[in-house]
């Protein structure tokens, strides 16, 4: 009987350690995860080629309003229709794939429609 109580005084004294490991675990995996891949389809509000940012109107079609959102780009970012940021202009119709990335929404690709029709 007292050996049962040692082993579960043992148990209950390593259980929040244990339990802060396994989060530890998880909260490191997540961290290394690819993150999914999101896209948005809309117009060209602004462009601010020193920040390396831009501004896209689209509709949020959970609830048929309009948003504006801030994208940012990076070395890695694929420009189609234009060469780069500084080719991008105000009523430009656009399909931005994006991850969100240390609190921001990072272009992977930006693909600006031609004038033809689809």
């Amino acid at each position: 009987m007292k050996t049962m109580l040692v082993v579960l005084g043992v148990l209950l004294a390593a259980g929040p350690a244990l339990a802060q490991e396994d989060l530890a675990v998880e909260e490191e995996a997540a961290a290394e995860a690819p993150q999914a891949s999101a896209w948005v389809w809309g117009t060209v509000e602004a462009v601010d080629p020193q920040a390396g940012t831009f501004q896209v109107r689209y509709l949020v079609y959970e609830t048929a309003e309009e948003a504006v959102k801030t994208f940012s780009v990076d070395e890695e970012t694929v420009f189609q229709g234009v060469m780069g940021l500084a080719d991008l202009g105000a009523g430009m119709h656009v399909t931005i794939d994006y991850k969100d990335r240390d609190g921001r929404h990072v272009a992977d690709v930006i693909e600006v429609e031609t004038g033809g029709t689809p």
